[in-house]
């Protein structure tokens, strides 16, 4: 049966088109499906638990209502469409396929016109049959009265799954191409399939042993071509374009291979289809010499392949490197040289003496707080305003921009964060200056006090700040997550003094922004009983 392929192979040229497209068709929605479904099926493996796996679903298909069957919906059809073309092409490889028939691929895809229907039905029912298998092992060993099967119960449903699948693989293979040649309608098919594989069981044991050692010795080849693919990964970044990158060298590996292993099954199969001499090899014609042309492309499309595979992680990795330059780059344009962070001898700035006395009120995601400020000029400038920050408005901005929200969305991998995370609010209730209304500007963190007259070196201004914000859904500093409410940096405080203005510096995604005199505080916080509260300073009382 493997000469009857090899002939095919050789002499139908046209064989390689429907093939190729296949596999290409076949390819990239597997890249699509393992990268998003990754997270989910690794659990599934590794703990046995399908409620695990569904939650580290994409947030789309867990979301639930309108959104989660619009997201379902959209597999489905998009599924059936590539079901559908896999379907079309295939069948035209089946009917190039045939020895004695050497149809072009325009051809193949005419002739076959009125068969792929037939063809479409028995692949569908193929999936059925294998999906309703998995779903009645996984609730035998996960949510039946024998559930709990924790890894080992994977392995069973995986491994009774994995042998009916080839059992029912084998059958509708000859069963389209009972539908093919023959023109059979899906039920004769199905029966003149399993007739085929009573019949000629032990060539078709023989057939689907050696197409799986085929496939095993090509995959363990491949991983010995471009080891430095699969084991490169961890040293670069979620998002530094590497995954994605590594996955098109795959696919780059996966479509000619899978292609070849696919021409090769689809003779193999047909020969076993069709029994008598297409299962006897033909010995060679007398008097060649020499190798089969063929051969001799096939290996240089490998050497070609290995040149290519091992040439990409070289230019991964100057790209990376080129990336990592121009990060580097920006930081060096932002840093403080020592000379910017010496105090001029002139005596500006100078160490500020401020007291900040908060009284704050938590409830639930509801924070309301008032600080009053004391501020001590030892400055030798009169001062006409006060910068403060106020970092917790930081966090009023959509979700995507908050703090260091690039780098928890990258390393995201369950997606709860992208799920859950929501921003937050903040307003400025109300400010006063030594009792009475101030004038006051902000640009989101930065606020800006007008004082009626320059506060004059020696003298002290007291400033009262009413505040309101509803915490975001946030895991890093500000924000509440997994039962924990976080207050990092929630309290106003001034701002330093630097050649003559205030230093009122941009909440950056990057590093942390705060920098701030040593002061006293005295904070009274008013939280539920359920509340504890943890964070420096000494208790003086609770009530």
């Amino acid at each position: 049966m493997l000469g009857y392929a090899w002939r095919v192979l050789t002499r139908h040229r046209s064989l390689w088109g429907p093939t190729a497209a296949c596999a290409l068709v076949a390819a990239v929605p597997g890249v699509l499906v393992a990268t998003v479904l990754s997270p989910s099926l690794t659990a599934l493996l590794l703990s046995g638990d399908p409620v695990v796996a569904y939650r580290l679903l994409p947030g789309p298909l867990v979301s639930g209502g309108a959104p989660g069957a619009l997201a379902w919906g959209g597999i489905g059809v998009a599924s059936m469409a590539v079901l559908a073309v896999w379907t079309r092409l295939y069948i035209a490889a089946l009917w190039i396929s045939l020895e004695d028939r050497d149809a072009g691929f325009v051809t193949a895809l005419r002739d076959t016109k009125s068969r792929w229907g037939t063809a479409f039905l028995i692949h569908l029912e193929a999936l059925v049959a294998v999906g309703t298998v998995l779903c009645a092992t996984a609730f035998l060993f996960f949510i039946g009265p024998t559930g709990g099967g924790g890894g080992t119960g994977a392995f069973l449903v995986i491994t009774i799954v994995l042998l009916f699948r080839s059992v029912v693989r084998v059958a509708s293979t000859l069963a389209l191409r009972a539908a093919t040649f023959d023109d059979m309608d899906h039920l004769s098919s199905w029966r003149r399939g399993f007739e085929i594989v009573h019949i000629r069981r032990s060539e078709a044991l023989a057939a689907w042993m050696m197409l799986v050692a085929i496939g095993a010795a090509l995959w363990i080849g491949g991983r010995l071509i471009t080891p430095v693919l699969q084991e490169t990964l961890l040293a670069y970044p979620h998002d530094s374009g590497y995954t994605t990158a590594r996955e098109l060298v795959q696919l780059m590996y996966a479509v000619p291979i899978e292609a070849f292993l696919l021409a090769l099954s689809i003779g193999v199969w047909t020969a076993v289809y069709l029994g008598g001499d297409a299962l006897r090899e033909i010995p060679p014609a007398r008097g060649r010499s020499g190798a089969d042309p063929w051969t001799i492309r096939a290996l240089a499309l490998l050497v070609l392949l290995v040149l290519v595979g091992n040439g990409i992680p070289t230019a991964i990795d100057a790209r990376y490197k080129r990336s990592l330059d121009r990060g580097r780059a920006i930081v060096e344009e932002r840093e403080i040289t020592p000379e910017d962070a010496v105090r001029s001898t002139g005596g500006e700035p100078g160490t500020s003496a401020i007291s900040y006395t908060v009284n704050a009120t938590l409830n639930d995601d509801d924070l309301t707080w008032t600080t009053r400020i004391l501020y001590l000029n030892e400055t030798e400038a009169a001062l006409p305003d006060i910068g403060i920050h106020v970092y917790p408005a930081a966090y009023a901005r959509a979700v995507q921009d908050l703090p260091l929200a690039r780098d928890l969305a990258a390393n995201d991998i369950s997606g709860s964060f992208t799920r859950t995370a929501t921003a937050g609010e903040f307003e400025v209730v109300a400010l006063s200056v030594d009792g009475s209304t101030a004038d006051h500007t902000r640009d989101e963190s930065a606020l800006l006090v007008e004082l009626d007259a320059p506060l004059t070196p020696g003298r002290t201004v007291e400033i009262e700040v009413r505040l309101r914000a509803k915490l975001p859904r946030y895991p890093e500093r500000f924000g509440i997550w997994e039962n924990q409410t976080l207050l990092g940096n929630w309290i106003p405080v001034v701002a330093q003094r630097e050649g003559g203005s205030w230093r009122l510096d941009e909440y950056g995604p990057v590093g942390d922004p705060f920098f701030s005199s040593v002061a006293d505080y005295d904070v009274t916080f008013d939280v539920p009983a359920r509340e504890q509260i943890v964070g420096s300073g000494i208790l003086t009382s609770v009530d």
